[in-house]
């Protein structure tokens, strides 16, 4: 939907359209639903802006985009699989750490961290494939419906558009935008990320040095 209508289409109707998928999370958290609400997300993050996302959310209810850090972003961020999907997340979850005042210098300063240790996480780590308690729930689309030989052969040969073909290479994208926040915030990102695990300060440097990218 947010990949292709035309912004000023949607405009109007985005805090409703996110109070309808909080509701259908509270009611059902269903491991597909998290994914794809956290896909959903960050698409949106990088389309529209990673500033645009936090004021909406929390124009439904005040500090909301932390419960949606505490409880989603950062604890199922691994659940996410498919190449295009996990390219989408990977950049919606950098423009969240470099675009977003409101995470490196605001209300949400103490999630920065834990999010980036996330996202180092999600490039290392294999898929979290293991399931939430309301996998019992039917999804709609998960319902047994007749189908053809020939319309599972046309679902099997599909393939999933990439809306961030630009992006080859999303641990590149990662350090280069963490360079410019540090650019732009002197001083500010070797605090903030010191407060990562070691491990993950580790793989940073090696991003840093594969891709030929200084952090300051």
């Amino acid at each position: 939907m947010i990949q292709h209508f035309p912004p000023e289409a949607l405009t109007a109707y985005h805090k409703q359209i996110f109070f309808l998928l909080f509701k259908r999370l509270s009611s059902s958290k269903t491991t597909k639903y998290v994914i794809n609400l956290i896909v959903f997300f960050c698409m949106y993050a990088v389309k529209y802006s990673a500033n645009q996302l936090v004021s909406t959310i929390d124009g439904i209810q005040a500090q909301m985009f932390g419960m949606l850090l505490e409880k989603l972003l950062i604890t199922e961020l691994q659940k996410v699989a498919g190449n295009v999907d996990r390219k989408i997340v990977a950049c919606g979850i950098t423009k969240l750490l470099c675009d977003c005042p409101e995470m490196y210098t605001g209300a949400y300063q103490k999630y920065w961290s834990p999010l980036l240790q996330a996202l180092v996480a999600f490039f290392e780590m294999p898929v979290d494939e293991s399931t939430l308690p309301d996998d019992h729930f039917i999804e709609v689309d998960d319902t047994p419906t007749f189908q053809t030989a020939s319309a599972k052969l046309n679902f099997a040969n599909s393939t999933k558009n990439d809306p961030l073909e630009a992006v080859s290479e999303p641990r590149q994208f990662l350090v280069q935008n963490l360079s410019t926040l540090g650019r732009s915030q002197p001083g500010r990102l070797p605090t903030l990320i010191s407060n990562t695990s070691a491990d993950c300060q580790r793989i940073l440097q090696q991003y840093c040095a594969k891709f030929s990218v200084q952090l300051v």
